[in-house]
Formats: C-alpha cells, structure tokens, sequence
C-alpha cells in the first residue's frame, strides 16, 4: 500500500500466474530498506520481463536491498524513485527476461546510485526520459547497460586494470 515502510523483509519464490508478478510490491511513498526479493516466477506464457519481478516501486526510496534469481526484472522502478546501495544479480533467471534495475515510467526523474548489477539479461535498463545515473557498477550481463533518451548520467568506464578516470560520478563495467 502507499506510504508503506518495509524493513528486513524477504519474499522467495512466489509463483505467480497473471500477466505481471512481484515479490514485494511497495505503493506510492514507501521506503524500502535491507529487503530482499529471490527466486520469484511466473508460469504465464510468454514470458516477459514484469513477470516474476522481485521489487515493483514508484515515488517510493529503496536502500541497500537485493533481488536475484527472479525471471523478470530485479526490481522495477517507475517514477520519483531513490534505488541506492543495492545488489541485483541473476535476473530473468530460468528462461526469463529481465534486468537487474528497470526503470520503466514515462515521467523518470529517478535516482539509481551506486547499485551492483551482474548476470542479469541486462545490467540497467532505461526505457523512460529524465534520470540521474551515477556511481554504479556492472559486469557479466549480456548488456550492462542499455539506456535511451536523455538522462544525466555518470561516463560509462570499461575498467580492466588499474582505473585511470577520477570522476566521483562514473559508473563501471567491467
């Protein structure tokens, strides 16, 4: 429900059966603390990305949290979102479809700072116009990071060695 406050909470492999599916779905103004979203799946065909999700979120803040092994995306954020410090690995696991982060609104205007994406289908996956992407790290996604439209976002740096860039907003794959 909006303005709701989770902390700590888990939600492993729920099965769900309608044309989208989330672990933990949090409404409008909620905050979404050191929670975690694992294994989570859906039986309809075809398969698509809101389907075994692991975080639904919209103007809502979303701290230090991990979503892996989910079919669709790790977690899904539609607009007025804060996602910082998580961890999302391994989604659009098992024949699925998914992203470690999506950002799926048409309005944007999020923040996704310092997140860990790696084997996922896509690392950060940027559909909608208008956010600030800084400071996040991705490495063994077919595509780390796949964003259209104009956002402000931190230099892209493919790192192998000794890093050499000094920007305090970049973000990496390696």
């Amino acid at each position: 429900s909006s303005g709701s406050t989770l902390i700590g909470c888990s939600a492993t492999s729920n099965e769900g059966t309608g044309s989208s599916s989330y672990g933990i779905y949090a409404g409008s103004g909620s905050t979404v603390v050191e929670c975690a979203a694992t294994s989570n799946s859906n039986t309809n065909s075809p398969s698509s990305s809101s389907q075994g999700v692991g975080f639904y979120v919209s103007r809502s803040t979303v701290k230090d949290c991990t979503a892996s092994f989910n079919q669709g995306d790790g977690i899904q954020v539609h607009s007025d979102c804060l996602v910082v410090g998580g961890d999302f690995s391994g989604n659009g696991f098992d024949a699925g479809e998914g992203a470690g982060i999506h950002l799926t609104g048409s309005f944007g205007d999020n923040r996704i700072e310092s997140n860990t994406v790696t084997d996922n289908d896509r690392g950060i996956d940027v559909d909608s116009p208008g956010n600030l992407i800084i400071r996040n790290s991705a490495s063994g996604n077919s595509t780390d990071y796949a964003i259209i439209g104009t956002q402000t976002i931190g230099p892209i740096i493919t790192a192998t060695g000794t890093i050499t860039n000094t920007n305090p907003w970049a973000n990496f794959s390696f």
